[in-house]
């Protein structure tokens, strides 16, 4: 099991990103929606139950985080604050877009695999 966090502004690109990265991994991941205005308890428990549930399992989950919209542009150090700690420390892989970005920024991976999906992913959005 792996879990892959998708954190974004707006729900678009979150979503986007999450339909092509369940595209390329077929049935093997379940997804959930965490939004940054929930409490910090509801959004650890929602990340305690995902736990639970796939710990002996194979799937792979997809955590689609919506951030609150910001003024000011998202830097990785922007988007890291705004992630919570148990979210950071769980994720396997989490990528950020900022606001209608198709730029994947990518703040953690455990291993090279998440590679081809960006490598596709900009082939598909980036290409000019």
């Amino acid at each position: 099991m792996s879990i892959y966090t998708i954190a974004s502004p707006d729900k678009l690109s979150t979503s986007m990103f999450y339909s092509f990265l369940n595209s390329m991994h077929g049935d093997s991941m379940d997804a959930t929606d965490i939004n940054e205005i929930n409490s910090y308890s509801i959004k650890e428990s929602i990340m305690k139950g995902l736990l639970t549930k796939y710990s002996n399992s194979d799937k792979n989950i997809i955590i689609r985080y919506k951030m609150k919209a910001s003024a000011i542009p998202l830097t990785i150090e922007r988007f890291e604050a705004k992630l919570p700690d148990f979210m950071r420390l769980n994720s396997d892989y989490i990528v950020c877009l900022e606001q209608y970005s198709l730029h994947p920024i990518v703040l953690k991976k455990k291993d090279s695999s998440l590679e081809p999906v960006l490598d596709a992913w900009k082939q598909r959005y980036l290409a000019q």
